[in-house]
């Protein structure tokens, strides 16, 4: 949502977005029992209901289609990365060349950053050894050019889950 969503339209957005994860929660918990959505659905409803008299909408800019892309993004990552790791493991012919370099990043917020550097350290080959004033040290188990255009599209990824722009790197 952004800061010209009227404030009714993003209410209903979060209402449905939270009835829907309600809903979801409820059918996986039922095992997937579709007589017990009879009962579900209303209860989603009305728990979405409460939660948005505790905790109102806020305007953070999240976005879910970019969340969709970044669960993509990583699971397709993460299997791939994790295959290449074990392939350079187990061949002596695969290149390991570990190395340490800075990055520094274009992401806005707490939020946005954390996420982006939880990532790297999550995904196979790359882990986060210091953040210092919005620049990330980074640990790479190959020192290419590959590595950096794999941070800038996992940045992008990150932008795009909280609708920020970024600038070109100078």
């Amino acid at each position: 949502m952004n800061k010209s969503t009227p404030p009714e339209r993003g209410r209903l957005s979060s209402f449905i977005a939270r009835a829907a994860l309600l809903t979801g929660l409820w059918w996986v918990l039922t095992e997937g029992a579709t007589s017990s959505l009879g009962l579900g659905v209303p209860l989603a409803m009305l728990a979405a209901t409460f939660s948005l008299v505790i905790s109102p909408p806020r305007r953070t800019g999240f976005r879910l289609a970019g969340a969709l892309r970044y669960a993509w993004y990583f699971l397709t990552h993460a299997i791939s990365g994790g295959v290449d790791v074990a392939c350079r493991a187990l061949s002596p012919r695969l290149p390991i060349n570990p190395a340490l370099f800075d990055y520094p990043t274009r992401l806005r917020g707490g939020a946005a950053r954390l996420i982006f550097a939880n990532t790297i350290s999550l995904l196979p080959g790359t882990l986060i050894v210091q953040i210092t004033d919005g620049t990330l040290t980074i640990h790479a188990l190959d020192d290419t050019q590959q590595a950096h255009d794999d941070l800038l599209r996992l940045e992008s990824v990150v932008a795009d889950v909280f609708g920020q722009e970024l600038e070109d790197h100078a």
